[in-house]
């Protein structure tokens, strides 16, 4: 696992050197993404904000991803998470984004299938009406909740970076 301070640092030097700034669209961690960029000083000069949708409700109120998405493929998906990471470049002025949705548990409503399902999303587009790319990938976690949440920043956080190096 990488340092995140370092990853964030880069991060941060990339998206000022590029004059871009960053959006994450969260669920299962609940703002814990944001916090954690939000944590380098300076990060208002590259960091736009962040949607924590933790319900569904939230996900088509503030993302406006339509509920017969959500009901077709549930929020814990590719498709979904594909959605957020999209959605939030629209609703913002940000041309990179982060997504994540999971399900850490305890899994209680029939979800148990899902339980442990970690998907990220992230998404950069150049302009208003082109994405740049949009690729995503999935875990599967056997972790407390808490552990859960921390591998799911971290895995977005070097998720971002390793994109953001690939496509310099």
């Amino acid at each position: 696992m990488t340092n995140l301070v370092d990853a964030i640092g880069q991060i941060s030097a990339y998206l000022l050197n590029a004059h871009m700034s960053l959006v994450t669209a969260e669920s299962c961690t609940g703002g814990a993404l944001a916090s954690a960029f939000t944590s380098q000083p300076g990060s208002s000069a590259w960091f736009e904000g962040s949607f924590v949708t933790y319900r569904l409700s939230a996900k088509t109120r503030m993302l406006d991803i339509d509920a017969s998405e959500l009901g077709k493929y549930g929020a814990v998906s590719e498709h979904i998470v594909r959605r957020m990471a999209q959605k939030a470049l629209v609703c913002s002025d940000a041309q990179v984004s982060i997504a994540v949705s999971g399900l850490a548990g305890p899994a209680d409503d029939g979800t148990a299938a899902k339980l442990g399902t970690l998907w990220l999303a992230w998404a950069r587009q150049s302009n208003a009406s082109t994405l740049d790319w949009l690729q995503n990938r999935s875990f599967k976690l056997h972790t407390s909740r808490e552990e859960f949440r921390q591998r799911a920043v971290t895995y977005a956080i070097e998720g971002l970076l390793e994109r953001l190096i690939a496509s310099h």
